[in-house]
C-alpha cells in the first residue's frame, strides 16, 4: 500500500502499550523481533521513495522562514519549505527567526539539504 499511495515521508513508530488504555490490556501475539522486522522493511520501502520524492526540489529556490538547529546536522540551520518539507542549510545563527531564499542542492529520504541564495 506504501508502495501505491507513494507518501513523501511517514511519522512511523513501533506499538508499544500505554498503561491507562485499552490496548494495554490487549495480548500482543507479535514479537519484538518480527515488529522489529516489519519496521524495518516499511522504512527500506520508504526510503527509496522518500528520495525519489524529494528529488523534485533540487535545484528549486524556496522561501523558508529559519526555525533553528539543523536536523541534519547541528552545525547548520534549519526551516521548512511552503510544502512543509525539512531542509538544512549554512548560515549565521542571527538568520533564525527571519525568512531566507534556499536553493536546494541534494535530497535525503526525508529532508533537503539547500544553500541560502
Amino acid at each position: 500500500m506504501v508502495e501505491r499511495v507513494k507518501f513523501d515521508s511517514l511519522f512511523t513508530f513501533i506499538y508499544s502499550p500505554r498503561k491507562g488504555t485499552k490496548a494495554a490490556a490487549l495480548p500482543d501475539p507479535i514479537s519484538a523481533e518480527e515488529k522489529g522486522r516489519w519496521f524495518r522493511e516499511l522504512l527500506d520501502v520508504q526510503e527509496k521513495m522518500g528520495e525519489n520524492a524529494y528529488n523534485r526540489y533540487v535545484g528549486r529556490t524556496f522561501r523558508v522562514l529559519c526555525e533553528g538547529e539543523g536536523r541534519t546536522d547541528a552545525s547548520l540551520l534549519n526551516g521548512k519549505t511552503p510544502q512543509d518539507v525539512i531542509v538544512d542549510f549554512d548560515g549565521d545563527r542571527s538568520l533564525i527567526g527571519k525568512f531566507v531564499n534556499v536553493k536546494i542542492e541534494k535530497a535525503l529520504n526525508w529532508a533537503l539539504i539547500g544553500k541560502i541564495v
